[in-house]
């Protein structure tokens, strides 16, 4: 059986990631994540925030690692 794991406010998670931390969310947020991330890169572009995301759909999740 596969994990469940609980939604998660994706702005406020997201916006407290230290450089290196990774959250997951539930690949029913995916497009929210998508878009609040899109909107820190361009919001934070002259502080260099960056992140990597993964979508695992096998385990049905989405990760954000921050690299910047």
């Amino acid at each position: 059986m596969k994990k469940v794991i609980e939604k998660l406010p994706v702005t406020s998670t997201i916006r407290g990631l230290g450089v290196g931390e990774t959250c997951e969310f539930p690949i029913e947020q995916r497009s929210t994540v998508y878009t609040i991330v899109h909107r820190f890169k361009n919001d934070n572009i002259r502080t260099g925030w960056d992140c990597k995301i993964d979508t695992d759909t096998t385990a049905f999740t989405v990760s954000v690692k921050r690299v910047r």
